[in-house]
């Protein structure tokens, strides 16, 4: 399991199985993850967010990223 933490649109974390290969995979679960949570969102769809950068854990026992997401 790892945890993954974001601090825009929310400051959130959440927990997934899920292997991520690059930026459009995080993208598309981070869309899923927002609609799934109904994550208050007034000024922007949840399609309008990216992530743009992950900062990942350099050992991977550690099992955390941390997403860096704009709009």
């Amino acid at each position: 399991m790892k945890t993954i933490y974001i601090d825009y649109p929310v400051e959130m974390s959440f927990n997934t199985k899920k292997e991520f290969q690059n930026n459009d995979e995080r993208t598309t679960y981070l869309h899923q993850v927002l609609r799934r949570k109904k994550v208050d969102s007034p000024c922007h769809a949840y399609t309008d967010y990216v992530v743009e950068h992950a900062d990942i854990a350099p050992i991977k026992q550690d099992n955390w990223e941390v997403w860096a997401v704009g709009s």
